[in-house]
């Protein structure tokens, strides 16, 4: 069995880092007949676009059956095992009738991170930017912390906000 420790590709944010994955999976399935672990030990997190090359787009150039023989996922928490499942099961030619975001999840995560981060605490705003994600709490009467928060990346949803905040955890 041939190993890929995902660590060494941190962040997974992009659909760029899926490809260099995926070509190095492609070369080893072209190399021999072996087993590929995709190993996420140490890995918290990483985005759609990025799973979503060494699942979908991988079935398709390898096919379905071979991607299910030859690559397996280890070490993955839940929330990730949910979104490669998710994936997989799209990989296999079936439609998944309503995605779900595991908002749940994300906020379980986030939550201890802050624990071991900043005493437990965490704070989630809406602006007109979008949402905030960090640790601590802010005093937005004072113009210095007002002016922090303000620095801090904004996001259309919640659940981006959070993908966010625990790929790369922000401390105001």
């Amino acid at each position: 069995m041939k190993t890929i420790q995902m660590k060494n590709f941190i962040p997974l944010n992009s659909h760029q880092v899926g490809i260099k994955v995926k070509k190095q999976i492609l070369e080893e399935i072209e190399k021999s007949d072996e087993v590929i672990a995709l190993d996420f030990e140490g890995v918290d997190i990483f985005t759609d676009s990025f799973i979503q090359q060494l699942t979908v787009i991988l079935s398709q150039e390898v096919g379905f059956e071979n991607l299910k023989k030859r690559v397996k996922f280890r070490n993955l928490n839940d929330f990730l095992l949910k979104m490669v499942k998710e994936k997989l099961y799209i990989s296999s030619g079936k439609k998944l009738v309503k995605r779900e975001k595991d908002i749940e999840v994300l906020l379980k995560r986030a939550e201890e991170i802050a624990t071991k981060k900043s005493d437990g605490y965490l704070s989630m705003i809406k602006v007109p930017s979008g949402w905030k994600v960090f640790l601590n709490i802010a005093n937005l009467d004072k113009s210095v912390e007002k002016e922090r928060v303000l620095k801090i990346p904004s996001f259309v949803s919640l659940d981006e906000a959070l993908y966010n905040f625990i790929s790369k955890p922000i401390s105001l």
